[in-house]
Order: C-alpha cells, then sequence, then structure tokens
C-alpha cells in the first residue's frame, strides 16, 4: 500500500502509562512487546475486520488513539510504552487490485476531523486478500517515511485467510504477540 499524500507532524500529547490502566475497560490486549504495547478497542477492531472483508481487492485507512509513556531513566525524555487504538477512519478515495492499494490524501482529512481530545493518528491498517499477513517492500517504505514515531503502529490483515499481523515504528518490526 502506499499514499497519495503525506501526513503533516504536529504537536502530539502523551499520556502518562499509569492512566492507561483506568482505560482498559473494553479495549483487547491484541499484541504485546518488550518495547511496545498495543491495545484495541473491540469496537474499533471490528470496523477494520468488517471494513476490509467488504471486497476481495485491498482496503485500508488510518487508526486513531492515545500515546502513553513515562520518563526515561534519565529523566531527559519520554519512552513510549502504549498505544490505545481508539478508531479506525477507512479510506473512502483510493485506486486498488488484488495486489496493491493507493489511498488518496483525503483521508488525512477525515481522520483529523474525527480526533477527539488527545487522540492522533497512530498508524494505518490495510488488506492483502488471500495473499497471507505481510509486510511488502512498499509497505515498508510506507511505514518509513509517513510512520516513522516509536508510537507508529501497522495492522496487516488477510480476511480470506484471517491471518493479521502488527509492525511498529518507521523500522517496521513485527510485534510479535507471544512476547
Amino acid at each position: 500500500a502506499r499514499w497519495l499524500g503525506e501526513q503533516a507532524e504536529s504537536d502530539i500529547e502523551i499520556f502518562a502509562f499509569s492512566m492507561l490502566e483506568e482505560r482498559l475497560e473494553g479495549v483487547e490486549a491484541v499484541t504485546k512487546d518488550d518495547q511496545l504495547m498495543v491495545f484495541v478497542h473491540d469496537a474499533c477492531r471490528a470496523a477494520v475486520v468488517e471494513h476490509l472483508a467488504e471486497c476481495d481487492t485491498e482496503l485500508g485507512g488510518l487508526l486513531i488513539g492515545r500515546i502513553y509513556g513515562n520518563a526515561d531513566k534519565n529523566g531527559s525524555g519520554v519512552r513510549i510504552r502504549a498505544v490505545e487504538i481508539c478508531k479506525a477512519v477507512r479510506s473512502e478515495d483510493y485506486e486498488t487490485t488484488h495486489i496493491s492499494l493507493a489511498m488518496d490524501a483525503s483521508v488525512w482529512t477525515l481522520a483529523r476531523s474525527s480526533l477527539d481530545e488527545g487522540e492522533v493518528i497512530v498508524g494505518w491498517y490495510h488488506s492483502h486478500p488471500d495473499l497471507g499477513a505481510f509486510f511488502s517492500g512498499t509497505d515498508q517504505r510506507t511505514q518509513r517515511t509517513v510512520f516513522p514515531h516509536a508510537y507508529s503502529v501497522a495492522l496487516v490483515s488477510d480476511p480470506v485467510r484471517e491471518e493479521e499481523k502488527w509492525f511498529e515504528t518507521g523500522d517496521s518490526i513485527e510485534i510479535d504477540p507471544e512476547r
């Protein structure tokens, strides 16, 4: 998948990691990692699954959520610990085939208009119908250039094979749910 536009950088709010526990009701811990924990609201997960199952070509959109962290050991910065994914915004304008997806920049406008206080665009999702869940070279370039942050996440889903994989940061590190 690739973008026909770019994300504008903006200030983000990072919540104290201790606040996350208060918000965990109705949230599924789909992936945990030593470096980053990802939590997805049930309604958001259902919306993504329903969207990606609509057709046999690639579909996608943006993920909206909150970022949690705490001061690093020397107190000079913040360590991102978790991402809470609250909403998904589907791309409405796109070009798609069985093996490619180009989302129009208008999805950014849609996503920004649905942000609540403290929420930011934390990543993106897209499908690989009947190809398996993996991050292609194009997906890796997209992650590196559009979602390079410590809190950036990506979901690739194969709705036919019922597979999914999560990736983090601009380095496209696969998140192992067993860690």
